[in-house]
């Protein structure tokens, strides 16, 4: 099991204080446009920057990452180029758990994240999601404070390995389950996840990143929450294209799906529309490799909900 936390709401307000992301303005004026991301440029390169917040990370007990993805590294890998562009993954279940108890696809949205690249102009960008964002996609109320909490903690950890304010994006406009595909399964949550990573393990193209069990993270801090587990898995092949043309979609990748039980025992699997994600980063030319990637997720969610 993966335990995935991030800093306590009291050190927050320690280590956090005098930060305010409501009135911040990046003085670079880099241009990212993405819905319902905020970004700041770094002084450092992408490594230095990595190592920056994996270091402020860690220097709180309370704190581990789930999984660094190095996207470019994987590109290469492939035989393919990609700039440089790295993911973290990192989360709180004291905080994450309330949303997915009002709302359980949110699970497919944590743990939190953030998206280090260089970007054609050779500046190196801080990015992550507003977690009011995470909040409108899945339709999640009164949790303002817990949101405010999360909005905090990001943007100081941000600006502290960047050197800078972030730059706000306060375009978050995305409706409830927008982008999420969600299948019925005929199986229990552990088989529907024990038959999706049989399909991914037969692929050799497909390659496992992490697991996450949302369920037992709430259970070490004390708190209920229905079954809700997460893989997450990439085919650089595919994913690598969609970067060249949308470096920020390294955010949304790799793969994500969502295998959960509801309060009336019902078991569903989501994932992320992938066109969706290619809207949402402004992707327009990848066209055949969106269409391998949502058939290929029909496949496997078909492969690990169908008793037929």
């Amino acid at each position: 099991m993966i335990r995935f936390l991030l800093v306590s709401m009291f050190s927050l307000s320690l280590l956090f204080a005098g930060c305010d992301d409501n009135d911040s303005d990046n003085d670079e004026g880099i241009d990212v446009d993405v819905d319902g991301m905020t970004a700041v440029q770094s002084s450092s390169s992408v490594d230095a920057t990595v190592s920056s917040l994996q270091n402020a990370l860690q220097a709180n007990d309370a704190i581990s990452i789930v999984e660094t993805v190095n996207h470019s590294a994987n590109a290469q890998n492939a035989g393919l180029t990609l700039r440089a562009t790295q993911v973290i993954l990192f989360g709180n279940p004291q905080l994450g758990t309330p949303l997915m108890q009002e709302n359980q696809t949110a699970g497919i949205d944590l743990p939190q994240k953030f998206l280090v690249y260089q970007d054609e102009n050779d500046s190196v960008i801080i990015g992550y999601n507003n977690p009011q964002y995470v909040a409108n996609r899945h339709g999640i109320s009164g949790q303002d404070e817990i949101l405010n909490t999360i909005s905090s903690a990001l943007s100081g950890l941000a600006e502290n390995a960047a050197g800078m304010p972030v730059q706000v994006n306060n375009d978050n406009d995305v409706e409830a389950g927008e982008g999420l595909i969600s299948v019925q399964s005929d199986f229990s949550v552990d088989s529907t996840f024990l038959n999706l990573q049989a399909a991914i393990n037969a692929n050799d193209a497909l390659t496992v990143m992490a697991e996450l069990d949302h369920q037992a993270n709430a259970a070490n801090v004390d708190m209920e929450l229905h079954p809700t587990r997460v893989l997450m898995f990439g085919n650089p092949n595919l994913g690598t294209p969609l970067m060249q043309s949308g470096q920020t979609i390294g955010i949304d990748l790799p793969q994500k799906v969502l295998i959960y039980e509801d309060a009336n025992g019902d078991v569903f699997l989501v994932y992320n529309d992938p066109f969706y994600l290619a809207d949402r980063h402004d992707i327009e030319d990848q066209g055949d490799v969106l269409d391998t990637i949502s058939n290929a997720l029909q496949n496997l969610a078909t492969a690990a909900t169908s008793s037929q």
